[in-house]
């Protein structure tokens, strides 16, 4: 596990310097140059076939023809409980020629080994790990139903990223959207963590908007998202600060009622060793 680990910071950091060599590792001046333009630092991985990934988790509970698989999972809130789940593929890379992840979506299977996905269900993300050994594909790892994020079965979507010089992540991006709002949140992961759990704490929120249902003339709309960056800190090698930049508009008082205000500031969280937490500015989005 651990040299998949190591190849893994490894590929990350080489895909990171290529891609976004101006976010990962900029300093306090750098941050306040990019300001609101910047892209989300994620990066970019060789993607791989899923199928043989499934079968070397699942084995014969792999079901080809949906490409899912209905298997005994532990219960996210109990984990003496083992349940049967639907599991799904959302992503998979090749770390090097003989290493790969697995990040799959998982409901709870109906009696027919289907599933039912209402608005308010959340999907629950699974991460697997694998090494090749005489060119089959072996799970080393697995990490089962860590956290219940999104909305109508799904968790929503991921991104690779570096959350420090020597720590790969995965990124969640996952919300909900009903009767005219939507928002979005980011869940953040340590992949190198013995148990992984999202590290973002108090929920991070980077979108929200009431696009369904506001009236423009009345000035109660609001539309604001954020880009999202790891800075170093210079102090944490392992976990860099969260640097997240707002634009937007949303409604604010005015004498004569309300109106509508530009949104564009930063804010700054920092990891405590539990949690990522804000230690500077403020999160403007709205919470719906």
């Amino acid at each position: 596990m651990r040299s998949l680990l190591s190849y893994l910071v490894a590929r990350l950091t080489v895909f990171t310097m290529a891609v976004v060599p101006a976010f990962v590792h900029a300093d306090q001046s750098t941050v306040a140059q990019i300001g609101n333009t910047t892209q989300s630092a994620s990066v970019n991985l060789t993607a791989i076939p899923i199928p043989p990934l499934m079968k070397a988790a699942f084995g014969n509970s792999y079901r080809e023809r949906t490409q899912d698989a209905v298997v005994a999972l532990s219960d996210i809130d109990n984990r003496s409980l083992r349940k049967r789940y639907v599991v799904q593929p959302i992503d998979a890379k090749l770390i090097d020629q003989e290493q790969a992840v697995l990040v799959l979506n998982g409901q709870i299977a109906d009696r027919h080994d289907g599933v039912f996905s209402s608005h308010a269900q959340a999907g629950l993300l699974t991460i697997i790990f694998f090494k090749r050994h005489n060119e089959q594909w072996q799970v080393v790892k697995r990490q089962e139903n860590i956290a219940a994020l999104g909305s109508f079965g799904s968790i929503g979507d991921v991104k690779w990223t570096m959350l420090g010089q020597t720590t790969p992540g995965l990124l969640v991006l996952h919300g909900n959207t009903g009767q005219g709002y939507s928002f979005t949140q980011l869940a953040i992961f340590d992949l190198t963590a013995s148990q992984m759990t999202d590290l973002s704490g108090e929920p991070i929120l980077i979108h929200s908007d009431n696009d369904g249902m506001c009236d423009r003339q009345r000035h109660d709309c609001w539309d604001v998202s954020a880009n999202w960056q790891f800075v170093s800190t210079n102090k944490n090698k392992s976990h860099d600060d969260l640097i997240l930049s707002f634009s937007g508009f949303k409604p604010a008082p005015d004498k004569n009622g309300t109106r509508t205000i530009e949104v564009k500031q930063t804010a700054r969280y920092t990891f405590d060793g539990k949690s990522y937490r804000l230690i500077q500015g403020n999160n403007p989005v709205p919470p719906v």
